[in-house]
């Protein structure tokens, strides 16, 4: 009975202490299906897209030295789910995932594939890739090979992806944060 009242108290501040984090983070959902029509070897065919985004604002706030309290502006992590439906049956075909962070003023978007994901970012309005990340066996980490650097990266507890590479000019080792925004 002891061990009971004891696993009652645990379980009872573990959901309030989670509930209170969720309380501190704006959070955005919104989802839009469209449906096409398109006939294959005549016989119509009805074709959806459904995009699920989710965007994430951490709330934080700063003292003032008059005592006030300032909201800061923090990054919003923006994940995008996009669903295609090929055929007439109620399942979706094919599901890709995005999120979108920053880097130096630049925007990326890691978007899943099999074996860990690949960084796009816009130059002249055209989607160029940028790197790829392969997820290491059994860790939260990634091979993460660009044009310019090889290095090992992770995402931190901020949702944040960390690189981290040897960087032969400074002979140190160097560490690149990739913002959620």
């Amino acid at each position: 009975m002891k061990n009971l009242i004891i696993l009652s108290a645990f379980l009872t501040s573990t959901v309030f202490y989670a509930q209170d984090q969720a309380a501190n983070v704006d959070h955005i959902e919104t989802t839009t299906t469209k449906t096409t029509s398109v006939k294959v070897n005549g016989e119509k065919i009805e074709r959806k897209v459904k995009v699920n985004t989710k965007a994430e604002t951490p709330i934080t706030f700063e003292k003032q030295p008059d005592g006030t309290l300032d909201r800061k502006n923090n990054p919003t992590k923006i994940e995008r789910e996009i669903s295609i439906d090929n055929d007439n049956d109620p399942f979706y075909d094919e599901t890709t995932k995005e999120v979108f962070y920053s880097y130096n003023d630049n925007n990326y978007t890691f978007t899943s594939n099999d074996t860990g994901f690949v960084i796009n970012t816009m130059e002249n309005e055209q989607l160029s890739k940028h790197a790829k990340a392969l997820k290491l066996n059994n860790s939260n980490r990634y091979l993460f090979k660009s044009d310019k650097l090889t290095g090992v990266g992770y995402f931190n507890a901020e949702g944040n992806f960390v690189i981290e590479y040897y960087d032969s000019e400074k002979d140190a080792l160097v560490t690149k944060t990739y913002l959620s925004k």
